[in-house]
Parts: C-alpha cells; structure tokens; sequence
C-alpha cells in the first residue's frame, strides 16, 4: 500500500528519483574501482550513500589566500547535493584545508543520514539501521587527524573541527552517521568543485 506523505503518495512522488545504480558512471567507474582495488573499500559497492571531499589549498585568486571547499554527496548513484565555496578562514597548511572541508561535508552527510533513516520504509533494500555515510577524503594526514582520538599541539586550534567530525563518527559512543576513509585523489569526484582540473581528469 503506497503510503502518503502531506497528502501526496510518496513511492508516486519519489519513483522517478530511486533507480537501479548499477550502470550508473559513478558506481560502476568509481566505486567498484574503489571496492576491487582496496580491501578497506569494499563495503562502498553495496553503500547507498557516500561523499565526496576535497579542498584546495591558499587559492592564487583570492586576496586573503584562502582555501575553496568542495563536496558531493550521492545517494543510489544519483547526486543529490553539492557545494564549493570559499573557506571563511586561512588555512595553515593542507591538513587544515582538507579537514575544514570535510568538516563542512560531516555536517552535511550528517543531515541526509537522519533523512535516509526517516524515510527509510520508501526504500525497501535499505537495512535500518543505517551504517555511517562513508566520507572519502584524499588527505591521509586530515583523515588521521579527523579518526585520532585526541588532540595534539600540531591541531589544538582547529580542534572545534576535529571534535565536530569525531562527534559525527561515533566518538563517546554516540551512534556513527559518517565514517571518515581515504580515496585516491585521481577517484576523488569533489576535486572539480575546487581546482582546475586536465580535460582528461574531469
């Protein structure tokens, strides 16, 4: 029995939006590469959602050599969100670049997670509960520090950050909506949201 949302049939309404991913470019050219390839990967083939993170670091372009953000989240192999923007502040270095652009991304992976998990019975494959988002970031030094348990004095001021993306992880045995893993930076889809990319790359 199709079930209504505000009135509206939901699986009517949102029938156009679930398809079967497996010949979508995004899970089978990146994806599957990245579960064949890399044994902590293997899990993304069955995943039905995963983001995108990179960042730039002290853009020419901009006065103050601030760093641009990027992410993108896809769910069944469809992009359902984006964003590349200006980071508010100058970062230090790479690490810190990465890891406020990914910081930015857990907020958003956060957001759709309890929205995937609140309309969970419109997808029937789906096994509630959810695992965390996977969150492929292609810096290994802002992954240590987002996955490290503590604090040291290399990263005590951008500390906020790390505690937001710890916290989303699972830290104090909290429920984890995002799990942070590496991705080579050629599989890295947020790259283009962030720097110029070779014609062959994009």
């Amino acid at each position: 029995m199709d079930r209504t949302l505000l009135g509206v049939p939901c699986l009517s309404s949102t029938g156009g939006l679930v398809f079967r991913q497996d010949g979508n470019p995004v899970t089978s050219d990146v994806l599957h590469v990245l579960a064949d390839q890399y044994e902590d990967l293997r899990h993304l083939r069955d995943t039905s959602c995963v983001c995108f993170s990179d960042a730039d670091f002290a853009s020419q372009d901009d006065p103050k050599l601030r760093s641009t953000s990027g992410f993108c989240i896809y769910s069944f192999g469809s992009l359902i969100t984006w964003s590349s923007k200006r980071q508010t502040l100058t970062a230090k270095s790479t690490m810190e670049a990465e890891l406020i652009a990914a910081s930015s991304a857990a907020d958003e992976c956060s957001w759709v997670y309890q929205l995937l998990t609140s309309l969970g019975f419109l997808f029937p494959t789906l096994q509630l509960p959810l695992p965390g988002v996977p969150l492929l970031v292609d810096n290994l030094a802002a992954l240590q520090t987002a996955n490290h348990p503590r604090t040291n004095a290399a990263s005590k001021h951008i500390a906020l950050r790390q505690f937001s993306i710890r916290g989303y992880s699972g830290e104090h045995d909290a429920t984890p909506c995002i799990r942070c893993l590496w991705v080579p930076t050629k599989l890295n889809i947020a790259g283009f949201l962030t720097k110029l990319l070779p014609a062959v790359d994009f």
